[in-house]
């Protein structure tokens, strides 16, 4: 399928991610998870563009970190990495309370 017929599909539930150009790929789109075909688009990510910024979506523009070494650093970077607002995509009720970690250094709850 062609980009220009991609992007105007209500869905991208039965899109291929590899048809998809890399800047146009954008992980906030529900029915991926819906249809449970997130995961062949976070492995594109994770092969080819780890660190991946979304510049336009229906959520504003976002950063997806895709690979573990990846998500370690910026997790434990608080002076470089910031997650002021929210750490979730999308509309957050006031009654969100985001979950709690903690790590004691050899196992993390």
């Amino acid at each position: 399928m062609q980009w220009n017929e991609i992007e105007h599909l209500d869905s991208w539930a039965d899109v291929n991610p590899y048809d998809v150009p890399l800047d146009k790929i954008d992980m906030s789109r529900p029915e991926l998870y819906e249809s449970n075909v997130h995961e062949k688009w976070f492995a594109r990510l994770r092969k080819e563009d780890p660190v991946h910024f979304c510049a336009e979506s229906k959520v504003g523009p976002f950063w997806s970190v895709t690979s573990f070494q990846d998500i370690k650093t910026v997790d434990t970077n608080h002076k470089v990495f910031s997650s002021e607002g929210a750490i979730a995509i999308g509309i957050v009720g006031t009654t969100f309370n985001p979950p709690k970690f903690h790590c004691d250094g050899s196992a993390c709850a």
